[in-house]
């Protein structure tokens, strides 16, 4: 399957990571005590991956699939 072009991608990821670091979001997440963890596409990817293998059963029962 493929994804969408890496451009876009990386184009999205910095949207993405910059909502978190503005005065209002910060100040809201931190109200919730909630710490954003942003991360490159690379990166965010491993983290789901490691995520997944701690939770094997219900990602195969739910035929998830990464990628």
């Amino acid at each position: 399957m493929a994804g969408p072009a890496e451009p876009i991608v990386r184009r999205r990821n910095n949207e993405i990571n910059a909502v978190p670091a503005t005065p209002e979001m910060r100040d809201g997440l931190s109200t919730e005590a909630l710490d954003p963890m942003p991360m490159a596409p690379a990166r965010f990817g491993q983290h789901i991956a490691a995520d997944i293998a701690k939770r094997p059963t219900p990602v195969r029962e739910r035929k998830l699939e990464l990628g």
